[in-house]
């Protein structure tokens, strides 16, 4: 089913977006299990439980904006920012729960936010997330955030766990930046590592596809061969993928909001696919390909690739 994407203005829309932020701190705390006591801290700093309470207020005009991604009767994922001083405002709980991922939901309430956050004449949109938030923080670089000092007055001892970031929203911050990787570090020159690709461990999640794949701290490769008829179904990632096809001919279907868009590759083309986009292979004759990722993968590396398993 598709979705849509408006602003939260009723008490039933705010009682379901505290129902998300409820679910999200489930998620955080699995996701730092092993520090419990930093959520902990965090949430008492942000004084939870009385934004809950005040989600309306906080987040409505002229005081911020929230966002609803809302599928049928259901709103299946949430986002809002906040005004801060100096024409500058804060995204925040930015959410879409695990049984409706893969849709491209998480990208789109941060883009709506980001244009809606430009229109009511913000000059800087600011966030703060985890170290370990791996994926989101893939998507808010994709997104042109940047890395900046902190802006919020945490306990020194929370803010290693914090990277803060910062957009602006000019008509400059539209451009793509270029990217620069710093030059690399005596410790990363000594662990340059070199195995024969027969060597890397063989993996077939299912009946017509076999993977392969090495990374290292900023790229992942992948070797798949998928027989003909191999599906690798919807699903989406925030790191920016190419394909190269070595053999064979594969059907590869995109979804832009609303719309899909298709077309096949065959042996020697390849397919560059921004992070985010919904995306879908149905493979037409047996292929070879090579899929590059930046960063890796780490639903790949957590094990958590159930959409190619089915």
């Amino acid at each position: 089913m598709s979705y849509t994407i408006r602003s939260a203005s009723t008490p039933k829309d705010f009682i379901a977006m505290a129902r998300l932020i409820g679910e999200y701190v489930t998620w955080l705390r699995a996701r730092y299990a092993a520090d419990q006591w930093f959520i902990t801290e965090v949430l008492d700093k942000q004084s939870l439980s009385s934004e809950l309470n005040h989600l309306s207020s906080m987040y409505s005009p002229p005081n911020g904006r929230a966002l609803v991604a809302v599928d049928g009767a259901e709103i299946v994922g949430c986002g809002a920012y906040r005004a801060l001083a100096d024409e500058t405002c804060e995204m925040k709980r930015v959410f879409v729960p695990s049984r409706h991922q893969g849709r491209g939901i998480g990208r789109a309430l941060c883009n709506d936010l980001i244009q809606a956050a430009r229109a009511e004449g913000y000059t800087a949109m600011k966030l703060d997330t985890g170290t370990v938030m791996t994926e989101a923080l893939s998507l808010y670089k994709a997104l042109g955030f940047a890395v900046c000092e902190p802006y919020s007055t945490y306990p020194e001892r929370l803010l290693p766990y914090f990277v803060f970031m910062t957009l602006p929203l000019n008509a400059e911050s539209m451009k793509p930046a270029l990217f620069s990787a710093p030059p690399a570090s005596t410790k990363e020159r000594m662990n340059v590592t070199h195995q024969a690709w027969s060597a890397v461990p063989l993996e077939q999640p299912s009946p017509l596809v076999t993977r392969q794949f090495v990374h290292g701290a900023q790229a992942m490769v992948a070797r798949f061969a998928l027989k003909a008829g191999a599906l690798v179904p919807w699903h989406e990632h925030p790191n920016e993928q190419i394909s190269l096809l070595l053999e064979g001919r594969a059907k590869f279907t995109f979804k832009f909001g609303l719309e899909e868009h298709s077309f096949e590759a065959v042996a020697g083309d390849s397919v560059v696919i921004p992070g985010g986009v919904p995306h879908q292979i149905e493979i037409v004759e047996d292929t070879v390909a090579f899929d590059v990722f930046a960063p890796p993968r780490e639903d790949w590396l957590r094990g958590d690739d159930a959409y190619l398993r089915r």
